[in-house]
């Protein structure tokens, strides 16, 4: 069973001049999300975006025992 986040941090890195790196990483500090922009301000944005989503998603669902991890759809 995969592990339940209960916090999660956004990291956010210059990859080269004008391409941004934003991460959410859950508390076992593996990223959950990731996404590149090409400004900082817009890499705050974003990642808090996901953040704010996955704490939300994680305290619903921490009851059920499910993963916060964002993965693929189920098939159909």
């Amino acid at each position: 069973m995969a592990a339940q986040h209960t916090d999660f941090a956004l990291h956010l890195a210059e990859v080269r001049p004008g391409l941004w790196n934003w991460r959410v990483l859950g508390d076992d500090g593996e990223a959950a999300v990731t996404g590149d922009t090409t400004t900082k301000e817009t890499a705050y944005q974003q990642g808090e975006l996901f953040r704010r989503y996955l704490c939300r998603f994680s305290a619903e669902r921490g009851a059920s025992g499910r993963s916060a991890r964002l993965g693929p759809a189920p098939l159909r």
